[in-house]
């Protein structure tokens, strides 16, 4: 079944504790939070402390990407914050590099992303998607919510989706981006796995939306 991960960058920061539990009685399946230092994208938000606050106030997993120029230097700190998906950008760490950090992360029982930016080939990340639990394929340019769904990656995911069974891989396929109940559908029939949504289920009876986006399947 399709899985559905509000993202906190669309939230109402200053009743959090309420949108948290707002999310649970929804039915969501994940909480989604995007951290930026500046590098991907041209704002600042959500650090491990952040992290570790929301963890108090869910029994949710928490889907942590990391938008950051030197992902490696926070690692521990977003670890010990309570993340149970941690993700990153193929630009900012090498193929050794993440094989090793998938490795530590699987000891910590925590499973390892990598994020497929709009620009980015698919073949850029091909030699990593054996240490993948997930790959993050991004619809929108990354930093502010509400932005238009970009259609090309209805085919980066179908290719997606055949990469993994010509290797027999188990990775799930996430997407970013734009997401609502008109483009749900086709997502889910190319091949992802969760939907992150913002603003579209932030606005509105979220209850609603999840159950409309999760009878598609």
């Amino acid at each position: 079944m399709i899985k559905i991960a509000p993202s906190l960058l669309s939230c109402d920061l200053l009743h959090i504790g309420e949108e948290l539990k707002k999310m649970e009685q929804s039915g969501a399946d994940y909480v989604h939070i995007d951290c930026f230092d500046g590098h991907f994208a041209p704002n600042i938000a959500f650090g491990p402390d952040f992290v570790k606050a929301i963890k108090k106030g869910t029994s949710l997993p928490l889907d942590v990407h990391l938008m950051l120029e030197n992902p490696l230097r926070f690692v521990s700190s977003f670890l010990d914050a309570g993340s149970d998906f941690l993700t990153f950008h193929q630009e900012v760490i090498s193929q050794q590099e993440f094989a090793s950090l998938s490795a530590k992360l699987h000891s910590r029982k925590v499973k390892t992303g990598l994020s497929l930016m709009p620009i980015t080939p698919i073949e850029k990340i091909k030699p990593y998607l054996k240490n993948c639990d997930l790959v993050l394929v991004m619809s929108v340019m990354p930093g502010f919510s509400g932005q238009k769904f970009q259609e090309n990656a209805l085919q980066r995911i179908a290719d997606l989706k055949k990469e993994r069974e010509e290797m027999h891989a188990s990775f799930l396929i996430e997407v970013d981006g734009g997401v609502n109940d008109t483009n749900a559908f086709s997502l889910i029939e190319s091949g992802a796995d969760i939907l992150v949504s913002g603003s579209y289920l932030f606005e509105g009876n979220m209850k609603d939306k999840i159950e409309r986006v999760k009878r598609y399947e």
